[in-house]
């Protein structure tokens, strides 16, 4: 007796948006790669699930298709969890095995990141407030030159084993706090690194909100090739509310200024854009923003603050960023939000597999070492994730000395473990990503519901941006029934 072919059903985890009047995408949650489907076609598989009509009059090509997204499973046999758990291990293994090779060979670190906790401004939303409130406990060290000295060793071995390993060039950047604060610390960083170490190409990089930046600071930093990146929070009103001085005032025309004084010492990368930071969607003039290409920007990188905010203000702040950055298309100056860009790569994985873009809170961090001079702490973590951090103290002068991976691996085991364990009722599990305090999980390792709540509307939302212009597009794959009717498109943006 022939057996009979295995019931074909309706995978317990998709998820379905509806796109237009005759169209859908699904997914499933622990594979988001995305499937438009006609409502006619999503029809026959609802029936098809509820009852013995079977899957009959759908061509193999189609049906091998949803089921290799997870959109069909054989009934008993929906694997889609499993297989997301097993990623999640194989991500920890191998995340353990790389790092354990990394330090047994002591491989050249990719990159050196200084960091201070110190800043001018006193911006409300602030999300160093997790690097002060941890590394505080940890005590500050003196501005003397026992820093001087520890600052020197890590300088040394880090540069040193550029120069044996031939390796190509490495970055070397400053983040804070406000680095310009540590003026001239920074100088002589760059000055021990030129003239002990001339043979090692380094580029220089800084993120500054700009308010302390003179002629000498510009043209120094020009002069030795410095990529700056300038925080603002948008046009001058909106800036001046949340980027202010202890005495409340804003400082969106020194900022300006600063940045004019740098471009004027012409650097190789002038500053053509900023980041910053939407603490408030009430009153924000989305004209006001873009006419800020009047000041020579290109683009503006802004994130909304979603910290301490209810879930659903945090659903209308992913409209309004959505809404942004449609209208920023095709404008002198772009909107940028890194969400779109990351939705874009999950939904055109082919096949899904699991994984973080951000190497300072996930796979392979020991690829950077973090260094905060205020408390003097290494990390193979970015400066915001401190539970990372430990005393150089500990580290007995040596940056490949196992404490700061130990730290570092606890730190990412429970991301890992907390994501696989308690955030699998997302309609995207696995998704959560860009920035640290844009994650469902901050870094600190909590779960932050608006951020969740943001992270949903936005998937959703982009799904939605992704099909209005890809409409009258040219199809990337079609694949379908005799009418060739599911249709996969580019989701560029």
């Amino acid at each position: 007796m022939v057996p009979a072919p295995p019931a074909i059903r309706l995978s317990n985890d998709v998820r379905v948006q509806r796109l237009s009047d005759d169209t859908l995408a699904a997914w499933n949650r622990f594979a988001p790669a995305v499937v438009l489907i006609p409502e006619s076609l999503w029809d026959r598989l609802c029936l098809a699930d509820e009852g013995p009509l079977g899957l009959g009059g759908i061509d193999d090509e189609t049906l091998t298709n949803l089921q290799g997204r997870g959109i069909l499973a054989e009934a008993g046999h929906d694997t889609w969890p499993a297989r997301f758990d097993g990623d999640v291990r194989r991500a920890l293994e191998n995340l353990d095995r790389e790092s354990a090779t990394f330090l047994a060979n002591r491989d050249p670190y990719s990159s050196l990141h200084i960091t201070n906790q110190a800043c001018n401004l006193g911006c409300p939303y602030c999300v160093s407030r997790y690097a002060r409130q941890q590394e505080s406990a940890l005590g500050r060290v003196e501005r003397d030159e026992s820093r001087w000295s520890a600052i020197v060793q890590i300088l040394d071995q880090f540069l040193e084993r550029k120069r044996v390993d031939s390796a190509n060039a490495t970055l070397i950047d400053f983040n804070g706090g406000e680095f310009l604060l540590e003026w001239d610390l920074l100088k002589r960083i760059v000055s021990h690194a030129e003239s002990h170490y001339p043979d090692v190409p380094i580029h220089y990089a800084m993120n500054s909100n700009m308010t302390l930046m003179d002629a000498e600071k510009a043209e120094f930093l020009a002069g030795h090739g410095f990529r700056v990146y300038a925080s603002i929070d948008g046009y001058q009103r909106l800036h001046d509310k949340s980027r202010v001085h202890g005495n409340g005032c804003g400082s969106f025309r020194e900022v300006i200024r600063g940045i004019r004084t740098y471009n004027a010492h012409r650097p190789p990368t002038p500053v053509g854009g900023f980041q910053g930071t939407i603490d408030d969607i009430r009153s924000f003039d989305v004209e006001a923003l873009f006419r800020m290409a009047r000041f020579g920007f290109r683009e503006a990188r802004l994130s909304p603050n979603l910290l301490g905010i209810t879930e659903e203000e945090a659903g209308r702040r992913a409209d309004f960023v959505t809404r942004l950055f449609e209208r920023g298309l095709n404008r002198k100056l772009a909107y940028v939000d890194v969400y779109f860009g990351s939705a874009k790569t999950v939904m055109n994985l082919d096949p899904y597999s699991f994984f973080f873009p951000c190497i300072g809170l996930s796979a392979t961090p020991t690829r950077g070492l973090t260094v905060n001079v205020d408390a003097l702490t290494v990390s193979h973590l970015c400066g915001f994730a401190s539970n990372g951090a430990v005393p150089w103290s500990e580290m007995q002068g040596d940056i490949y000395h196992p404490a700061a991976w130990r730290a570092a691996r606890a730190f990412i085991r429970k991301r890992y473990e907390t994501l696989r364990t308690d955030c699998r009722e997302c309609d995207v599990v696995g998704v959560c990503r860009t920035g640290c305090v844009l994650t469902g999980l901050d870094s600190a390792n909590q779960i932050n519901e608006a951020a969740c709540t943001y992270q949903r509307k936005m998937w959703r939302n982009t799904l939605e941006l992704a099909f209005r212009r890809v409409q009258g597009g040219r199809p990337r794959r079609v694949v379908g029934d005799s009418r060739r009717s599911v249709v996969e498109r580019e989701s560029a943006h």
